[in-house]
């Protein structure tokens, strides 16, 4: 994916005030209060550079990681190997995701789902989840919520980051497209995987 390619270079750097930590506690309170068993095997779909999947890992989760970039996810094993951490890193699309094995807990973290931009490519995600996790347990993932961002709508932003010799200006400029997109996923029509 051509799009992450210089873009996985300064990703660290560019979310490195994200709170990972409260984020990864969060998700294992959640498995903790929700799943029917114990978790022991994550798989985190739309990994990236991955701070999740090492976080995840000092908790005692054998996790495995999916990106499409094979960019982020020579990152994320070079951290990983750095820190001495056993997490297997795979490149695939998580829309078409094929692994030998299913897991305790998927989770898609960082707006990942929301990169699924027509209902199928959704309904594939859903499709590949639903394959490798096993019966009964949890898929975690975080979404845009379409009517917030329909009333709050989106805003510029800047950000600013300058260490030692390099200095990234990060200008987002959001449009908000025609209302017609959210309510043709919100009034299709119910469809079991």
């Amino acid at each position: 994916m051509n799009v992450f390619k210089d873009y996985a270079n300064f990703y660290d750097l560019l979310y490195e005030d994200k709170n990972y930590h409260a984020e990864c506690n969060f998700v294992k309170h959640v498995f903790e209060t929700y799943s029917e068993k114990e978790v022991k095997s994550i798989l985190d779909i739309g990994c990236g550079t991955d701070f999740h999947a090492l976080l995840f890992a000092d908790m005692g989760y054998a996790v495995t990681g999916v990106d499409r970039s094979e960019n982020m996810l020579e990152l994320a094993r070079k951290k990983a190997m750095e820190q001495k951490k056993h997490i297997k890193f795979v490149q695939q699309d998580i829309r078409h995701l094929k692994l030998p094995q299913k897991f305790d807990a998927i989770v898609a973290m960082f707006a990942v789902t929301s990169y699924q931009t027509t209902n199928q490519d959704f309904e594939d995600t859903l499709t590949s989840v639903h394959r490798h996790l096993n019966t009964r347990e949890l898929f975690i993932f975080d979404v845009w919520f379409g009517p917030a961002v329909l009333t709050q709508k989106p805003t510029g932003r800047v950000k600013i980051i300058e260490q030692r010799d390099k200095k990234i200006i990060r200008c987002a400029h959001p449009v908000a497209e025609k209302a017609q997109a959210y309510r043709d996923l919100c009034f299709k029509p119910e469809r079991r995987i």
